[in-house]
């Protein structure tokens, strides 16, 4: 059962890629040009989060 929710999640977020990838770029040249670099793998790990709490929310209801 937790191996097939990963999956599930796994499979939305490859599909997501496509449409997070450019807002991420967009992201990480504002962090690079600020100098904060070392904070890109915390964005997307929260992008991340975020989506699948929406995607579980929207499950829910």
């Amino acid at each position: 059962m937790i191996l097939a929710w990963v999956s599930f999640i796994d499979i939305h977020i490859y599909n997501l890629q496509n449409e997070i990838t450019p807002v991420i770029q967009q992201l990480n040249s504002n962090i690079t040009n600020s100098g904060f670099g070392y904070q890109n793998h915390k964005i997307k790990a929260q992008i991340y989060i975020l989506y699948i709490l929406n995607l579980h929310r929207q499950k829910i209801h």
